[in-house]
């Protein structure tokens, strides 16, 4: 460790002051050096007040240029500035686009000495100003990110609450289950209260009843009615007594945990559970108490899921994208073990727990192989397939987290495995202080960079909850276009109905929230709906299906990155008709022209031939040419005619100019629908056009079933009839041989 009284190269305090302006008067300048002396030891001053300070490149001296510390900087008075941490003299960082950005601009302006963790920000940013100098990259180099959550049945827990009627209904928190489990109670005493009530009502009409009754036999009429009433009074009482609803203390059981969502809920800080009560958890699935092996069907969109996060990660590397990422503050390969290093031979449940526990909770660090199942974890893993050694991936973490990493890895415990080779190979990494909205962080600095590399941002959405909503707000507000992988479960499933629809039909929030609910459960707010009408009003939502084919999916990204085919084709095509139209157009003119004068002199000629003889002498030599010359012009030129009439039936001029017209004013009517998504185009018919053909489809399974049934009916039928047949048929053969043989003996 090294304190803040020792000799610490402490960073300069920035502003908005631009960097090259140093040309003025000498008041100027000392003015603004006498604020940067007075904000530096302001900085000096609260870095004394906090204690101990340690560099985060003073753990790993290798990692200086890659790792970005920016969690004593603050926005003062509009400007960026380094002052002390966690100083509360100071508005403290709030992780905006707007702040991310003026620290961005402000420090990758800056040399390397001066700040030398954003030395890898700026080789980015060198990077994608070559890229825009040299015109033949088709690359776009967007910044992409995942706003993903945990797989319900994979990586998070799920409990399994039966409804009064025995129906099952699954939930993927415990607060979820246990407000079902007070509604179905609330559900239940209703019920029994209306039944109670119908009881006594029943009852005391059947007392009415029998004291009405004769007067010669009503004593032991309304004796026997009365004991009766009393009877199925005490049944009723009886069945209530019997049928008591749940009680709402009664912790819910869990029917699905495992070490991957006991491990996502160590290394999340809004978890509010304790390390006991995980530890519980992890012994009740080493033990087996609880299940833990993944269903078929959670099985398969765990497949599902990966196969669309690999062609994520493939269309990344082909279009050499910048990925933001976090990794549910999973930064390292393999487990950092402690005093537990040496369990290789687990023989036991036993050394099978100590081994998960240290795991765990020893040093704090989380591992890809612990979240290998994760949907983050698994696009980190695809694009470190992709390229091994250093993937143009910026990580976002806290400084907390960041620190126990890093002398996690540097202990001498953990150079047995491998030490910092055990770190996620990222690009850099960018360290924010500690209770920053990570969700939001990630998705800001995402936007910032974007705008600073001048790139386009990129995101795609698969499953999550409140996080991801917000997440995907965010990006809707600053235009970010995002996809949609539904099917990935929770939020990502609600936008299959509500964004076709979300022109033709007007916003309920009551309906929003309730499909919020089904799909996110019941801890979903109402204020959360604000989040979804922001994203239906100002986002641009692409919704794949990852049940659909995954080469769906690459076109979409095609289509958002390097611009929409289909559009260019038509283009193209749309071109070709004007040039075939202005080459038609070209021929047509002066083949009419041509063809007009031929006739008009054959007319001329013909006429002026007839009559020679009304112009003078006949015997005059220029008369006699005179005369030659218009018996041929009168002779070719319909010879002429027919030449120029048989071109134009071959080529067809007049035909093929219309044809051209009214294509290319087809494909300019279509192009212009298609870009406004209008008419067949619009969201709202192919969704219209979906339910029908899913509705078509059900009618023709329903109409094959009852084709089937009927043939089957008819098939069973017909063998009785053929039984009864053949029976006819064998007695009446037989009555007629026996009169046969009567007759012969006659």
């Amino acid at each position: 460790r090294v304190a803040r009284d020792q000799e610490v190269p402490c960073r300069r305090v920035l502003s908005r002051r631009p960097m090259g302006k140093m040309s003025g008067s000498g008041s100027e300048r000392q003015a603004s050096d006498a604020a940067n002396n007075m904000q530096l030891q302001t900085f000096q001053n609260a870095a004394n007040r906090d204690g101990e300070f340690v560099e985060l490149a003073s753990y790993a001296p290798e990692l200086t240029s890659r790792i970005w510390d920016i969690s004593d900087g603050r926005l003062v008075n509009g400007m960026w500035a380094r002052m002390g941490v966690n100083d509360p003299g100071f508005e403290p960082f709030g992780g905006t686009v707007h702040e991310f950005q003026l620290a961005l601009e402000e420090e990758l302006a800056l040399d390397y000495e001066e700040e030398p963790g954003a030395q890898f920000l700026r080789n980015l940013r060198e990077q994608e100003r070559y890229r825009d100098t040299n015109g033949s990259s088709s690359k776009t180099a967007p910044v992409t990110a995942l706003y993903g959550g945990s797989l319900p049945g994979v990586t998070r827990p799920v409990w399994v609450m039966k409804d009064h009627k025995g129906e099952e209904h699954e939930f993927g928190s415990e607060d979820d289950a246990v407000l079902f489990q007070k509604k179905q109670s609330a559900l239940m005493s209703r019920k029994q209260a209306k039944k109670a009530k119908a009881t006594a009502m029943s009852v005391a009409a059947k007392l009415l009843a029998g004291k009405t009754t004769s007067k010669d036999d009503g004593e032991g009429v309304d004796d026997e009615g009365t004991a009766k009433a009393k009877k199925k009074g005490k049944d009723g009482d009886d069945l209530k007594g019997s049928v008591e609803p749940p009680s709402s203390a009664a912790r819910p059981p869990m029917a699905f945990d495992s070490i991957a969502s006991i491990t996502v809920a160590a290394c999340r800080r809004d978890y509010e559970g304790t390390d006991t009560e995980l530890k519980r958890r992890l012994r009740d699935v080493i033990d087996g108490n609880v299940s833990s092996e993944i269903t078929k069907k959670r099985m398969f969109l765990r497949s599902q899921v990966q196969d669309a996060l690999q062609v994520f990660a493939q269309v990344i590397e082909d279009e050499d994208a910048v990925t933001v990422c976090n990794f549910v503050n999973c930064l390292v390969m393999q487990p950092v073990v402690g005093k537990h290093a040496d369990l290789r031979d687990v023989k036991t449940t036993e050394d099978r727990y100590k081994q998960m526990e240290a795991k765990i909770f020893d040093k704090r660090v989380i591992s890809f192989e612990l979240l290998r199942d994760e949907p983050v974890c698994m696009l980190g893993m695809a694009i470190k397939q992709q390229r091994p050694l250093k993937p143009r991936v910026v990580i976002v973490v806290e400084r907390s987290i960041m620190e126990n990493v890093l002398r996690a890895l540097t202990s001498p415990e953990a150079q047995k495995s491998g030490g910092l080779r055990n770190l996620y190979p990222a690009a850099g990494w960018v360290v924010v202080p500690d209770g920053t909205d990570m969700a939001l962080a990630k998705v800001n600095f995402q936007i910032a960079l974007a705008r600073v590399l001048k790139r386009h941002a990129l995101g795609v959405s698969c499953g999550g909850g409140l996080n991801v909503l917000s997440q995907m707000c965010q990006a809707a507000i600053w235009d970010v276009p995002m996809m949609v992988l539904h099917g990935s479960g929770r939020v990502s499933d609600i936008w299959m109905k509500l964004w076709p629809r979300r022109t033709s039909a007007d916003f309920d929030a009551v309906v929003v929230h309730a499909q919020l609910q089904s799909c996110a459960g019941y801890s979903i707010e109402m204020q959360s709906t604000h989040n979804v009408r922001e994203v239906l009003k100002k986002g641009n939502l692409m919704l794949h299906s990852i049940s659909a084919n995954t080469n769906a999916f690459e076109r979409l990204f095609r289509i958002e990155l390097k611009g929409d085919q289909l559009i260019t084709t038509a283009l193209r095509r749309l071109h070709s008709y004007e040039v075939t139209i202005r080459v038609y157009s070209k021929y047509k003119r002066p083949l009419a022209t041509f063809a007009l004068m031929v006739s008009l002199f054959a007319t001329l000629a013909s006429v002026f031939v007839s009559n020679l003889d009304t112009f003078g002498h006949s015997q005059s030599t220029g008369r006699i040419w005179a005369g030659m010359i218009l018996r041929w012009i009168a002779v070719v030129a319909p010879a002429v005619l027919v030449v120029l009439n048989s071109i134009e039936n071959f080529v067809n001029l007049n035909n093929m100019l219309i044809i051209a017209e009214r294509a290319s004013a087809k494909v300019e009517s279509l192009l212009n629908v298609y870009r406004m998504r209008a008419l067949q185009y619009s969201d709202a018919y192919i969704d219209k056009e979906r339910d029908a053909q899913l509705e078509t489809e059900r009618l023709r399974k329903e109409a094959a079933k009852q084709k089937a049934e009927r043939a089957k009916k008819s098939s069973s039928s017909d063998s009785s009839d053929d039984d009864d047949d053949d029976d006819d048929d064998g007695g009446a053969a037989s009555f007629f041989r026996s009169r046969r043989h009567g007759s012969r003996d006659g």
